[in-house]
């Protein structure tokens, strides 16, 4: 009589050991992200005094997708800033910020803890000069 044999019932399939295969390498990857993230602290300033998200935006000059990179400066407040810049001209200083409707002193001073600025004014521009023709000798 033939034997028959039987799977071993200890064996593994072929699609259980990839998948325990794929779960060891995803837990992997997390511990090892887990431990950059520790080791690199983003939410520590780099420098003393600075803070974490500090970034330049000029408020007298830039457009709406840099006015939108600082804290609490959504669509409708970069808007209002640009329309405030409309119909009065730049601001001179980031205080002057309060003039805007949707700004009080609470969120200009966070503003400016921010990052935000008014930078020098750009420089005149020259007219072109005419070309100078070379002298014959």
């Amino acid at each position: 009589m033939p034997s028959i044999r039987l799977p071993r019932l200890d064996a593994e399939h072929p699609r259980e050991a990839r998948a325990r295969r794929s779960s060891e390498a995803v837990l992997a990857f997390a511990a090892v992200v887990s431990l950059v993230v520790l080791a690199f602290d983003v939410r520590r300033p780099a420098a003393p005094g600075a803070s974490w998200r500090s970034l330049a935006v000029d408020v007298a000059r830039d457009g709406r997708g840099r006015l939108r990179l600082l804290p609490g400066v959504g669509t409708v407040r970069a808007s209002a800033i640009l329309d405030d810049r409309a119909r009065h001209g730049p601001v001179e200083s980031v205080e002057e910020l309060d003039r805007v409707r949707g700004l009080g002193q609470k969120t200009v001073r966070a503003l400016v803890a921010a990052g935000a600025i008014v930078g020098p004014a750009p420089p005149a521009r020259r007219p072109p000069e005419e070309p100078v023709a070379p002298r014959r000798r």
